[in-house]
This record gives structure tokens, sequence and C-alpha cells, in this order.
């Protein structure tokens, strides 16, 4: 092996070991719907609203006025909000956030689980979260501007029972 071929490996191995210590970058991503109509409802243009917050109660201790107790009473998640191109009428989703919608409350609402991959250069997962028990609770189409030549979006907002970070 040449003296050469050899600087050239190690560079490569010290780029890719410097990689792996960025951040990773927040476009590439994939949203998987476990429900079967709507395992190609996957290219979204914006994902927001994953995380939580640990709801408290503030109590003051008796005769104590120094300091208030901040105690636990469960868990707040926000809401997903998931941003694209508006589907064609066709699209699983798109049924299932009228179904839900304009069904009215006298159908039941079907929920479905739902997984959003963050992913690395190669489409290789560097970290998922899942959405258990997840439905539309807001299905908004942005504005139509005359003025203005881009992309027609839709915006699906949904709520579910709790999230957990699977990577």
């Amino acid at each position: 092996m040449s003296a050469s071929s050899l600087q050239t490996q190690i560079l490569a191995r010290t780029l890719r070991a410097e990689q792996a210590n960025l951040p990773p970058v927040a476009y590439s991503f994939r949203v998987v719907f476990a429900e079967n109509g709507m395992k190609d409802e996957t290219s979204f243009q914006e994902v927001s609203g994953i995380g939580g917050e640990m709801q408290v109660e503030e109590v003051s201790e008796g005769g104590e006025t120094r300091f208030v107790h901040r105690l636990p009473t469960g868990v707040k998640y926000k809401p997903l909000v998931l941003k694209r191109g508006v589907a064609p009428a066709g699209s699983a989703l798109a049924k299932w956030c009228r179904a839900t919608l304009e069904g009215g409350l006298g159908r039941q609402i079907l929920t479905v689980p739902l997984t959003i991959y963050l992913l690395d250069e190669q489409s290789n997962p560097l970290r998922a979260w899942l959405f258990a028990n997840a439905y539309p609770t807001q299905w908004e189409i942005g504005n139509f501007d005359a003025m203005n030549n881009a992309v027609a979006i839709e915006t699906i907002t949904l709520s579910y029972t709790y999230s957990t970070r699977l990577l």
C-alpha cells in the first residue's frame, strides 16, 4: 500500500469521525402512518410539535412564605403539525381528515399510530418518535395569492395520546 493511499484512508476515517460528531440536519425526515391505506403518505414539507411538557401544580407551604413547591401533575404533549403540498382528492390521508373532521361526533374517530424518522445522508434513521392514537383535529389549506408563485400548502394538525422516542 502506498503512502498516499494510506493517507487518503486515514483522512477519510478522520472526516467520517468528525462528521459523526455533527448534529443531524433537519431537512431529511420521513413520516410513516401505520394504517395500510396511508403507507404512501410520507412526503411532507415540514413537521413541528415534537415534544412534551411536564405540567406542575404550585403549592404554598403553610407558614413558610419564602418559596413555593412545584409538584408534577402529568405530561402535556404539543399538537403534531404536518405541512405539505395539497394532496390529490384520492389521498388516503385527505380522506381520513375529511371523515374525521366532517363526520361529526356521531361516528367513531379512527386513530392511527405514526412514526417520524430523522434521517442521515443515506436515508438511515438517526432518531425516531412514535405517536400513539393520532387523529386529525385541524385541516387547513393555506392562502391563495394571485401575486405569489408558490405551491398550495395544506396543514394537518394531529392530537395523540402520547409519544415515545424510539431511537
